[in-house]
């Protein structure tokens, strides 16, 4: 005859026990959905950033690459808040779209954004920051500046790159001069992507060294209505065989 003792009694008992309770229930783990990667590449190549807009309509165009079939979300804001947006379809790798982005007011800093239409995706494709401005606030006339290089910077190499901004330029034409005591080093006619004339635009030029070192002058000149060249702006600078 089998005898148990008093703790296998129990012991056996308490399997009776959870055996008629079942097992547990274990709460699952609440799934973390999986943010989608942002795919491909989007460019916003005008208005360059740093453009003044005093047109009432901006016309925006760029590159994009490998995006998703429903295109991406172009975006201008002022103080985080929506002025326009566009969903924009691009074609053959390319975009443009023109807005009215009814902005009045001072001149203030405003953002472009190129990102997904989903909400999930956080990343910008790319940000670009502009100034918006009512038209009473742009000054008279024609104008331009000189960005890069600056006065007295020593640069060096077979290229030297220069940027500005124009305004009101006729045909959008500029003539970019790189000279010394000698004469004309280089020089290129630069388009200005300014459809409207009166926005302040960025543009840029290379200009060829052809080894010349020492000091020299980088003038920008328009063309006026008489034919005459206009000087807009100049900056000396020192040419080196390194740039410093």
């Amino acid at each position: 005859m089998i005898q148990f003792s008093k703790i296998s009694i129990v012991w056996f008992a308490c399997l009776i026990v959870l055996a008629a309770c079942g097992v547990p229930n274990i709460p699952a783990e609440t799934p973390i959905p999986t943010v989608p990667p942002l795919i491909g590449n989007v460019t916003i190549d005008q208005p360059a950033s740093g453009a003044i807009i005093y047109a009432e309509t901006i016309r925006l165009s760029g590159t994009a690459t490998d995006i998703p079939a429903e295109g991406f979300v172009l975006r201008l804001s002022v103080n985080e808040e929506t002025v326009v947006e566009s969903t924009i379809q691009p074609e053959d790798g390319v975009w443009s779209v023109q807005w009215v982005h009814e902005y009045t007011g001072e001149p203030t800093e405003a953002t472009l954004i190129a990102l997904s239409p989903n909400p999930l995706i956080l990343p910008e494709y790319t940000t670009s920051l502009i100034v918006l401005s009512s038209l009473e606030y742009r000054p008279e006339g024609v104008f331009g500046r000189l960005l890069f290089p600056n006065a007295e910077e020593v640069l060096g190499g077979d290229q030297l790159q220069v940027r500005g901004t124009a305004s009101g330029i006729p045909e959008n034409t500029l003539r970019i001069v790189l000279e010394n005591n000698a004469g004309i080093i280089s020089e290129q006619t630069v388009m200005v992507e300014n459809p409207f004339f009166v926005d302040e635009m960025i543009w840029s030029a290379d200009l060829p060294v052809t080894g010349e070192t020492g000091p020299a002058t980088i003038r920008v000149f328009y063309t006026d209505e008489t034919g005459e060249d206009v000087l807009i702006d100049e900056v000396g600078i020192m040419l080196s065989i390194v740039a410093g």
